[in-house]
Formats: structure tokens, sequence, C-alpha cells
């Protein structure tokens, strides 16, 4: 009687179940081919936001979910799951679901928390145990992080990182003879699975989140483009990777290396536009032959490469592969899309925002669609198909156990391992010996032969070495490649056969064969692997000279000198380049210039030497004969007729800075016709200077006439293009302006104002001589604000006194509120001949951002007080005059721009000369430009002065992506890893005086920003401290000497506050701080109301709020008295609570000190009816506690002081003020000491609510328990 092992759970595990319903096929909503039906199997609430799924050895579903891993379950067996259970959760998987998940045995591996984790207890009925960590750590849960892990056929574990993951260097690396010997940017690791060996096989890759594995055990990706660098010439598409191992990819970060070069790996297919995810060979028997052995990926939906917004809904797409030569070839065809509009059956838009997809054991497809489930795909051509279950009965075979073995389907998964596992431990015969001799049995078909190899691989270590010779000389080249491969690996000293296949007749088995060679190094080799340089197949020629980079360059550099191949000599230099240990200058130029001197170079062997000459530039720059060489190889022979070769030359020009190469390549700028040549032209030309401009004249009027036109059509029509171009091009503008600004100046009036042009001519003009003066005289012609206002913008780069008097009797004349404005920015920017005063009044005018932080920035440098100022009171607004208007003001731009808030607070404290005294100031994440381009480095500095000795300081500092430190001269702090900020004792650094801390941050991607505070405390136990802010300056180009003399030397700017673009390091330093990230503005804003009414003795109430609509006192007492419920949204009622000043007397914020000024709110919708609530608000002086009466005390030498008496003798009185101030004053001194009366609550201060604006505010008093 047969065994049956029925692979699936008939019991409910979870409480989450699903009623049991029958799959409802949504084949009209989806372009499918004819006989494939689609389906929802797994709803949204079983799954969650899953990303990575596989199958366990029961052919149950497992998800990655949020931080937790799923067990999906069918309990019914219908083809829809119904419930689930969560097997692990907790840190190690936290991240955006695992995006990598493998069941082994009675172990899962994931993908998540800080790299691979190993759980064990999969086969229990408990929660899973984590165990550890398996080697370095990697990024996970990004889109760019670690993602797909698989069995390989070797039983080895395999690993694809995105470009974010984390690889640099060896960091993951353990192995001596790693087929790739620094893991870069995308990379594909393997390890066994204790994580105690480690190799790279593969690097270079942008983001590929899938590694698909297929019958021979090569490995493949689908990588992403990147969607901004679209139309900008070094543009990359999406594209299948073939991970030949060793290989590298290419990916640069800002672009990629061309794929003819001969340093990488070109792609099996580029693809153009599209989103790749995970994917999956598929090597069932359910689909069409067609399908079997194709690649399936889900490609989630595309970005729009000028938005970065999705632009399309996801497919699932099929790589067709065959063997080509010592690679692969490949047709993609779509398999599946959502049809516009799709629904499912719920009448829901379909996104089919896919994720991954594997292949169920029936032989159909799971596909995850982020936050939308699981879709099941399957195959069957009957008018009326049946949906079968998704783990069918297997049942364990009477007889015919090895064929049953040998066509297992989908042998990759764990069912189908665990079949496999149940065959062996059942059969009475030798497993081991029968599958050898399945695979050296030539009369066997070569899948069955294959299939044996494959099963016998995991052992590869203890497999007899005479049946892998025998398998090396099969007489089936796909045998004789698995052979070869699996003495690779093994890496045992079996050079001598592995050799031999270098020579083999098939380039699959040569590329193969010098692969092995990697892992096992040997001087046998040099002169076999120096001969496959010069092999016919371009990959065998490569993986040949990676092989021969694992050896020592001085070993092997020589051996060639009998040959004449340029292919051999060019693979020679790079693979010492590989290698990073270049062969002596003298050697390797002898090359070189054998090389320059060839006359019969064919094509490939022309691309391949420009790609040498750039890789060998800095030995040409230093022999001029070379050098000379190197020109006219260049020029001579351009334009060369091969596009490719034509494309290379013009890289070289300008990186070699050949000026004899300016006219022929303005020519050919002006010829070429497609649009992406021409920017690369241009970018050439844009490093090319002039030796003699006077000379070149004709030529370099040319180039402008070609650049101005640019203005006009494709260079200007940004749509469709992605978002980087324009600053890509604005690059090349602004170089192209620097080498030829005289002759743009006379272009000057055929420059549009709002073009890319524009800023660049701009950017560069004020390096002509007499610049002031042309700018100065275009303004006077120029009839467009525009135009006016772009010249005024370069105008304040030069700081000459004809400028600031030109732009001051401008100011006088101009009415127009944006040239003013302008003008305005323009004096502040170069405000040494410009008086305090004109800044000041500047405030009262404008309350744009910029121009505010501008003009606050000068009133707190200059440090002067209000009665030391002569400003203009005609541009006062209101009916507040003098210091209590200017105050006001003040108080009101900080709440209208909370962006300008702690500069705002600088000024106000400089012209009042009252120095705040706060807990703590937060620092600001501070940068050269909210630019933030990657690869910018800035370099800050700030002085400040100690006046008593320092007891104890610290500094506590981070910058994303990198920041050195120096305080005084001396090195303090280092750091690379922006998410873990520095904190370091620098008490013996700081000095009573003058004091100077300098940074150098630097950039990588993304969001940039330093923050940082410096702690101290004196000998007298007096705390201060030094936040980073916008009083710190920054230089791109300093003196040598700047960490010493700061901003002495030098063109120092202030710093722009990027907190809100850097949110993710201020909330790094906030994590390792321990500090609060409260909300420094109200703290701030919150401060100075209380000092207003202090001084002022009146509440200050925001304008715009008096400005609203305003209604009767009667009206809003009757709202707030309703005893209609109190709806509405706390949050927006804790807004309008700030915004009216509330909390300057009664706190009532989380965190914030109440104070003696007004009554706590806390429980006052319960304390008082709503009528006594009315009363309180709309009537506030009607009844006011004696408690919460408020005395104004004028001392003889006419001193205000406003607060609440705390302390009256015979001798003192003291008041304390909104800051909790106590002033102790003599009573000798107090001239009259009054009790106000009214209270301090403004009247009306609700009467320009709207009636949702009430409701806010009382649901927040409501809140207050």
């Amino acid at each position: 009687m047969s065994k049956k092992y029925i692979y699936i759970i008939i019991s409910i595990i979870s409480s989450t179940t699903l009623i049991n319903a029958k799959p409802k096929l949504l084949d009209d909503q989806f372009e499918l081919p004819s006989g494939f039906h689609i389906y929802r199997a797994a709803e949204p609430k079983l799954t969650g936001g899953s990303y990575d799924l596989t199958f366990d050895a029961q052919g149950r579903l497992l998800v990655g979910e949020g931080n937790s891993v799923r067990r999906i379950l069918d309990t019914d067996n219908n083809g829809i799951y119904d419930a689930q259970e969560t097997i692990a959760a907790g840190t190690s998987l936290r991240g955006r679901g695992p995006q990598g998940l493998l069941v082994m045995d009675d172990y899962l591996y994931t993908v998540s928390g800080d790299g691979v984790q190993l759980f064990s207890g999969y086969k229990s009925k408990n929660t899973l145990k984590h165990e550890r960590r398996l080697g370095a750590s990697f990024n996970t849960g990004g889109d760019h992080a670690a993602h797909t892990i698989l069995r390989g056929l070797d039983g080895y574990i395999y690993l694809v990182s995105g470009d974010g993951g984390g690889v640099s260097g060896r960091k993951h690396i353990t192995q001596k003879n790693s087929p790739v010997r620094e893991e870069r940017k995308a990379s594909v690791f393997r390890f066994d699975p204790k994580g105690e060996k480690w190799e790279c096989i593969g690097s270079g890759g942008r983001n590929p989140p899938s590694l698909g594995m297929n019958y021979l055990g090569e490995f493949f990706s689908f990588d992403s483009d990147m969607e901004f660098h679209v139309d900008v010439p070094f543009y990359r598409p999406v594209r299948l990777n073939h991970w030949a191992t060793g290989g590298d990819h290419g990916w640069q970060g800002v672009g990629a290396y061309p794929p003819y070069y001969v340093d990488c790996l070109p792609g099996v297919l580029e693809v153009g536009r599209g989103s790749p995810n995970w994917g999956v060979f598929y090597e069932h028997t359910q689909f069409p032959e067609k399908y079997h052995d194709g690649f399936i990926v889900c490609d989630y939906r595309w970005k729009s490469a000028t938005t970065g917004r999705y632009a399309s809904s996801g497919r699932l797409v099929v790589f067709h592969l065959k063997r080509s030569g010592g690679s692969w070839k490949a047709e993609m065809t779509e398999l599946v899309k959502a049809k516009h509009g799709a629904k499912d059956e719920k009448g829901r838009s379909i996104n089919f925002a896919l994720v991954d997809v594997d292949v169920a054991p029936d032989g159909s497809l799971m596909v995850t669609d982020h936050n939308q489930g699981v879709w099941r795909i399957f195959y069957d051509p009957a008018k009326y198909p049946t949906v079968r279950p998704i783990t069918p009965e297997w049942t364990f075979p009477d007889s015919e156990l090895l064929t049953e073995l040998l066509e297992l389907p989908q042998k990759g998964s764990e069912w189908s391992r665990a079949r496999q596992l149940a065959i062996r431990d059942h059969s009475s015969f030798d497993i081991p010996k029968s599958l050898m001799d399945v695979a050296l049995e030539e009369k066997k078909p070569i899948s069955l032969r294959l299939n044996a190899i494959r099963l016998l691989s995991p052992e590869f270590q203890t497999l007899p070495y005479d049946f892998l010779i025998q398998l090396s000389n099969s007489k089936d080249e796909e045998v004789r490649g698995q052979a070869v491969w699996l003495m690779g690996i093994r890496g045992k000293s079996e050079q001598k056969t592995v050799i031999r296949l270098l020579e083999d007749p098939n380039p699959f088995v040569r590329r193969r064969a010098a692969e092995a060679m990697m892992r096992m190094p040997s001087p046998n080799a040099d002169r076999p692997l120096i001969q496959r340089l010069d092999d016919n197949d371009r990959f065998v020629r490569y993986s040949a000279m990676l092989a021969l980079s694992h050896r020592p360059t001085s070993q092997y550099f020589g051996l060639a000198s009998t040959t004449s191949s340029p292919r051999v000599f060019i693979r020679l230099l790079v693979a010492a380049h590989l290698r990073k240990e270049l062969p002596a200058s003298k050697e390797a130029l002898s090359v070189i210039k054998r090389l320059l001197n060839s006359e019969d170079l064919v094509t490939e062997d022309q691309i391949d030497l420009l790609r040498v000459l750039a890789l060998y530039k800095k030995y040409v720059v230093e022999d001029m004969e070379c050098l000379n060489l190197v020109a006219s190889h260049l020029t001579d022979n351009f334009p060369h007729a091969d596009r490719t070769v034509r494309w290379e030359q013009v890289r070289l020009m300008g990186q070699y800075k050949i000026s004899e190469s300016f006219d022929s390549l303005v020519d050919e700028l002006i010829k070429e016709k497609d649009h992406v040549t021409q920017f690369h032209i241009a970018a050439s030309l844009a490093d090319i200077p002039l030796k003699n401009p006077k000379t070149k004249r004709n030529q370099s009027e040319k180039l402008v006439d070609w650049i101005v036109s640019t203005q006009k059509g494709w260079f200007s029509e940004f749509s469709g293009k992605g978002l980087q171009f324009p600053s890509f091009w604005s690059t090349v503008l602004n170089k192209l302006s620097g080498l030829h600004a005289g002759v743009l100046v006379d272009k000057f009036g055929d420059i549009k104002p709002d073009s890319l042009l524009s800023k660049s001519v701009l950017s560069e003009i004020d390096s002509v001589s007499g610049a002031d003066q042309i700018l100065i005289n275009h303004y006077k012609r120029a009839k467009d604000r525009v135009v006016r206002k772009n010249i005024i913008n370069i105008l304040q780069r030069i700081q000459t006194v004809e400028v600031s008097q030109f732009m001051l009797k401008q100011l006088s004349i101009t009415q127009d509120r944006d040239l003013r404005r302008a003008l305005t920015l323009s004096l502040a920017k170069n405000a040494d001949e410009v008086k305090t005063g004109f800044f000041l009044s500047a405030l009262l005018e404008f309350d744009d951002v910029e121009t505010v932080n501008a003009c606050a920035l000068i009133l707190a440098l200059r440090n002067k007080k209000l009665d030391q100022i002569q400003w203009d009171s005609i541009k006062m607004k209101g009916d507040r005059n003098g210091a209590k208007a200017v105050h006001y003001r003040f108080l009101e731009l900080m709440e209208l721009l909370p962006s300008a808030n702690k500069q705002l607070e600088f000024a106000l404290s400089a012209i009042s000369g009252h120095k705040p005294t706060r807990e703590q100031n937060d620092p600001l994440v501070i940068w050269s430009s909210s630019a933030q381009n990657n690869g910018d480095t800035a370099w800050f500095a700030r002085e400040f002065d100690i006046a008593i000795k320092v007891a104890k300081a610290e500094l506590v500092m981070t910058c994303d992506n990198e920041f050195v430190a120096y305080l005084n001269g001396k090195q303090i702090a280092e750091s690379k890893n922006w998410e873990k900020p520095l904190r370091v004792d620098v008490s013996s650094d700081l000095q009573a005086g003058k004091n100077l801390i300098a940074v150098v941050g630097k950039n990588l991607g993304g969001p940039a920003g330093l923050v940082g505070i410096l702690n101290w405390k004196n000998t007298k136990g007096e705390s201060r401290q030094l936040v980073t802010d916008q009083r710190w300056r920054f230089n791109r180009t300093p003196y040598r000497d700047w960490k010493k003399n700061g901003t002495l030397k030098g063109d120092w700017n202030f710093t722009v506050d990027v907190s809100e673009s850097s949110k993710n390091v201020i909330d790094a330093y906030h994590s390792f701080a321990k500090t609060s990230s409260r909300n420094n503005l109200i703290n701030i804003n919150r401060y100075w109301h209380k000092w207003y009414l202090n001084l002022h003795g009146e509440a200050f109430v925001a304008r715009d709020v008096v400005k609203a609509v305003q209604r009767s006192d009667e009206v809003i007492h009757k709202l707030i008295a309703s005893n209609e419920p109190i709806q509405g949204d706390i949050s927006q009622g804790r807004i309008m609570y700030l915004r009216a000043g509330c909390y300057a007397c009664h706190g009532g914020i989380e965190d914030r000190e109440t104070t003696i000024y007004g009554p706590p709110l806390n429980g006052i919708t319960l304390r008082l009816n709503r009528k006594e609530l009315a009363d309180a608000i709309v009537y506030p002086s009607r009844q006011v506690p004696e408690r919460f009466k408020a005395s104004t005390l004028i001392t003889s030498s006419g001193n205000r002081y406003n607060g609440f008496i705390t302390e009256q003798t015979e001798d003192y009185v003291s008041v304390t003020d909104l800051q909790n101030k106590v002033t102790r004053l003599p009573k000798s001194e107090v001239d009259s000491m009054q009790l106000q009366q009214m209270s301090l609550m403004p009247m009306k201060l609700m009467n320009g609510f709207s009636n949702k604006q009430v409701g806010d505010l009382l649901a927040f008093l409501e809140s207050l328990k």
C-alpha cells in the first residue's frame, strides 16, 4: 500500500479567519495570454503590507509583513487562503517586512533587522526562536537594501543586496579567494548555511531586488534604472543582468559605465523604463513549455522620470533565456498586467503593485501585491477552467523512485527538497551512485543528466574526483561546464583539469573554467589565462582577465612579451587596474605607446584602448611623449566613423583637456542631430580650457551661439526627462559659461531671463572685468522686471561701493515690490556700506522668509540696541508705535514665518538688549544650501568667546553623511556613520577667550546636514552651550589654514537651515542625545510672548486673528454656551490655542510649565458649565480673582516691571515676570506700584474665529483632562 504525504494544514491556528468563498476569476480585468487565469488568493487582512513570500516544506505560504513573518493557510483546500498565524516577530524582523525569506529544514532565514537572521524551531508548533545574525550587518527594509535570499544548487545560500545595503570593501567577505575581491554597489553573496564562510560572486549593480537561479546554477537579476537620469548621457535603462562569477556591472552611483567597457559586464537585455522587483525561475510543468526555465519577475508600478510619482500599474514579465556563447541572450514577454481602471470582485481599484512571486506546489504562481493581498495565476486551457488546490496531495511512489526524484519540479523550493529527502530516506538503493550513473550516461536526456548533477551538487566537497574528471570529458558542454563549476567551488588543488578546460571548444565551458581559477589562483594558470585574453568570446576574455587579477601583477604582467595581440595587452593593463596593483609606470607606458602606434586595431580594440587611456591617465599625463601620442590619436582620427568610438573620443578629449580638439568638437556639436550626443559633446567642451582665447574667438562665438539656441527646444523642455536633467545640464552650462564668459556677455541681450542659461551666465559674469558697470548699464536698459531681477541677483555678488550706491538709489525710486525685495536681499548680502536702520525698516516692510532671515541676521550680528539705530518709522504698521511696535512686528513675523523663528530671536535679543534664558536651545540642521547635492562638500566655521575658564565640555555631533571636526585647529571628531552621532569630551580643548570650531562635511546622496551641540560648564558651575544654527558660516573653497583661522580668509557665507528636509539627521541626534524632539518654535514663541506681556502690559495677539471677520461678543458667547456636544479637531484646536497666545498665561501644553498669570485650564470643561466658560472667554475682565491680578511697578529711574508681587517687606519688593525671573528692588527706588484691574487676557480674542475654529478650540480645552 502506498504512503501518502499530504502537505496541507487542516486546522485553523489563527483567530484571523475569513468566510469560505469560491475563487472569483478576474481575467476580464487583466491582460493575460490565452489559457491563463487570475484571482485574489489572499485578502490584505491576512497578508498585511507583504513584501517577500516563500513556501515551506509542506507547501504552506509564508509572507513577510511589517516586523513579523506570517504563515498563510488554506484550511479547506479550495484555493483561497482563509487564516494566518504569526510565527516570528521582534526587532530582528524590523523593517518594511522581511524582504528575504528562506526555509531550510528546521530553520528560517530572513533578510531583516540588521542583516541575515537565523531562526530555529520551524518544525515545532511554537513561535520561532531567533538564534543570531549571520555574517556582517546589512541595511534592510529599504528599496535599495538587501533583498532576495535563496538556496543554490550547491546547498549554499545566495543573497542579493542593492546599492543601499551597506556593502563596501571586504565588509562581508571572509574567504581569501572570493571571486569578487571587493564588494561594491549591488552585490551577490554566497555563504554556507551556518553563515561562517562568505564570498562575493558579483558586484556593481544598482538595485536588483530579484535574484533568480536557473537549471545550471547561473544567477540573474532584473536591475533598475535611475529614472531621474533619463536623457542624460550616462543614463542606463532597466536591464536583465547575468551575474557571471566575479563580474562587475558598472553602476557608479551617478550614472553607469556603458555596456561596452572592457572592465564591466553588459546586460543580457535592456528593457527601457521599469521598476524591477523580486522574481523566480519557473521549473514546473503546469505552464506551457514556452515558460519553462523562464525568469518570471515582478515589475512594480513605474515612476515618472520627471516627477518621481508612480505613472503606471505593475506587470509580471518573463525573460526567456538561451545560452549564447559564453553568456546568455533573452527575450521578454508580458505575462499579466492590470487593465486601465481594473476593479476587483468587491469593486476596489486594482493597483497591481507587484513585489514578489513564487511557484506554488501545483505549478501556479503566487504574487504579492503590496497592501492588496496575494494573487494566484494559473494555466488551464479548458473552456471552463478548474481552480485546483494550491498544494495538491503528493503520493509517495511505489516504484521508479529514481525517475520521480529526477523529475521533481521546482527543485530549488523547500517543498520539492522535502520530497527529495523523503525519496532518499525510503529508497532501498544507493541514491548517490544511481545519480552519478545517470549523470555519466551519454544516452540519457540532457535534462535528466543535469538534474542528477544538481541533486548531487550539495555534496560537492565529497564527490569523487574521478567522477568529476569523467563529467569533464562528457560530449555535452553543459555537463562539462557543471563539472568545472564543481571543481571551482571545491577550491581544491584540481587546477590541471580546470586548466585543460580553458582550451575547451565551447565558450561556456571556457568561461566556467576561468571563473574556477578565481577561487584557486595558481602561477600554472597564468599563461593559459593570458592566452584566453585573446579568446573570440567576450565573456571568456573578461573572466580570464578577472582570474588574472587574483594573481600579483608583477608575477604575470611580463609573460605576454612574446604576444602581438592588442587584446592581450589591453586586458593585462585592465587586470592590474582591477587588482589595484598597477605595473611600474615605465612598463605600463611602454605597452600603451605600443598600442597607440598600432595601425590595425579593430573597432572593439579601439574602444577598449580608449578605456585603457582613461584608466591610466595618471601615468600618461606625466609622460610628455605619451601625452602627445594620446592627443594625436584622439584628434587625428576624429570624428571616427563608428559612433561608439566617436563617443569615447569625445569623452577623453574632455578628460585630457586637449585644447587642440576644441575646433573639431564645436563643429561636431553643431553638426550632430542627436540631442543626448550633443549633451555629451557639450560636457566635454566644458572641460577644455582655451590656451589662447583670442585665436579661438570665432569658434567660441559659434559655440556660444549654439548654447544660446538651447534656450528653445529639447534642452529647455523637461517633460519626459529625468527629474535631475536640469541639474546636470545646468552643471554643463555653468562650466561653459565660466570658460566663455566674455563672449556670453556680448550675447547677454539674447539670453532669456528665466532660462537655465541665464542662471549660468549670471553665475559666471562677475569674473569679467568691469562686470558691475556692465550689469548696471544693462539694468538701466532693461524693461522686463524679471530681467532686472536677475541682474540684481548677480550684482549682489559684486561687492563694490558703486553697486551698493546703485541699489540704494533704485530702492528710493522703485515701487515694484518684487524688485524692492530683490534689492533689499542684495544689500543684505553686501551690507558693509548699508546702515543698520535700513534692515530694521525692511523687516517692517517685507514678510517673506528669505528677506526676513537676511535682515534679521544682520541685526543680530551688528548687535545694536533699538535706541542706537536710526530707522524709518514711516513704515510702522497698526496703531502701535516706537519700541512696542517693533517688538510686536518681530513677534508677528515669528508667528508668520516659523522657519525664520530662530534668526528673528537672535535679532530681537540684540535690539532689545534682552538675552533669553531657556533651559536648552535645540540645534538646527545646517548645510551650505537647500539643494543638498550628491557629493557636495562644505566647510563650516563658528567663532565664539568664552569668558570664564572651562571645567568640563562635551560635543555631540553628526552629519549626513560624514564629517571631520576641529576645535582651535585640533581634530576632535570624525565619523562616517550619520546614524550614530559622536559624543566627544573636549574639556581640554576649549579655552577662555576666543575659540573656533571648524567642520568639513560631505554628502553622499539624499538629504544632507550637520547638527551638533557644544555644552560646557565653567569653573563657577555655570552651564553654557553653542548649537548649530544660521550664525555658522560655510565655504566651498577654503584657504588651507581654515581650521585655525576660520572665516578670516576667503568667501564665507551664512548657512541654511535644512532641518525640515533633513529630519532624519535631527532625529538621530535626539535619539542619541536622549533629548526630546519638542517643538522648539513653540518654545521660542512662548518665551517672547511672555516677555512682551511683561514689558508692555498686554498680551500679544497675532494680527491675522484680529484681521479676520469680526463677530459680536454675543454671537461668540452664544456659540460657546450652546448645549450642543463639543465636536472639533483637537490637533487644530491646539494650533488655535497656541496661535491666540493662550499658553503664555495658562500653560496647558504638554511638557510646558504652567505659570502664575492665569488659572490652569486642565479640566476646565468639567469645572465650568458652558455658560460660565463662555463668560470667562468672552468677558475675561468681569471677574478676575485677586491672585491673578498683575501689578505694575515703576522705579524712580523710569524702569517698568510687570508681574506678580512675590515679596514685599519694609525694605524690598520682589516682582516675578512671565519668564519666572524674580527682580528684587529696594522699596526706596519704587515710585509707584499699582494693581491692574483688567485681565491680562485681551478682549475679543475669539471674535475673529470661525464656527469650526471655535469648535476645534473647545475640543482641545475638553481634552485637557
